[in-house]
């Protein structure tokens, strides 16, 4: 990623003050929308970021009902898995751009509001309201040709220190195995973290449950499934507000 800033795991490479590391965790914390933090935090800092209270007003109208897989309508805030079963993939998957594309169809004409300085910015959900990303250019470009100008559609590094409402995030490879560059790759941390953490109100990953199932090379990367894993497992699903 470009003007890549120092992380906290990084800030240990370096004596630097305990109050810079709690300054930088605040700055994070201030990012998170109320639905997700638990997931946020709990998967990428450990349970130790908060989000602001005035957060908790964050979150969507659907246009139209939407159901998950189990059936259930999905919410209006917090982070969520859908699942989407397919083979073959490695960096473009129509199976997961159909889906996507039904997403966006029971997003547009609802509503959001979330908090902002000094209030509550509120407003009906246009194209420009949603972003959504992959973290391969043939998925971005494939998504660009077929979602007809939607939603906002970039890489995962293009979208780095934007906002909106709403964030899809394609994941693409049907599994470990057909990863390009590696699972390390696609479920890097600060990756992943900055895909979930763009949305505002609701963030929701698109992706095949195969990927849990992949076979770790290092270390690093037997950490990354075990995330993916408790993505999948804590936030499958509906369970509307």
């Amino acid at each position: 990623m470009p003007n890549r800033l120092i992380t906290p795991s990084q800030l240990s490479l370096f004596s630097i003050s305990p109050v810079i590391e709690a300054w930088w965790q605040e700055l994070e914390a201030r990012k998170l929308f109320d639905g997700s933090k638990p997931a946020v935090s709990d998967h990428f800092h450990e349970g130790r970021l908060h989000a602001s209270p005035a957060n908790s007003a964050n979150r969507i109208t659907w246009g139209k009902p939407c159901q998950g897989r189990d059936g259930q309508l999905y919410p209006n805030q917090r982070l969520v898995f859908d699942p989407v079963a397919h083979s073959g993939n490695s960096v473009c998957s129509d199976e997961e751009i159909d889906r996507i594309e039904a997403l966006l169809d029971a997003l547009l004409g609802g509503s959001y509001k979330h908090a902002k300085a000094g209030g509550i910015a509120a407003g009906t959900f246009t194209p420009d309201k949603i972003l959504v990303s992959a973290p391969y250019n043939v998925q971005v470009n494939r998504m660009q040709q077929r979602l007809n100008g939607k939603a906002r559609v970039g890489t995962v590094d293009k979208f780095q220190g934007q906002e909106a409402p709403v964030a899809i995030l394609s994941l693409t490879a049907s599994s470990g195995e057909e990863v390009p560059r590696g699972l390390s790759f696609l479920l890097e941390p600060n990756r992943l973290k900055v895909a979930i953490s763009r949305a505002q109100c609701l963030s929701i990953v698109v992706g095949s449950p195969s990927l849990a199932s992949g076979i770790a090379n290092t270390v690093a990367e037997a950490e990354q499934i075990n995330r993916l894993c408790r993505v999948i497992e804590n936030n499958t699903g509906g369970g509307n507000e």
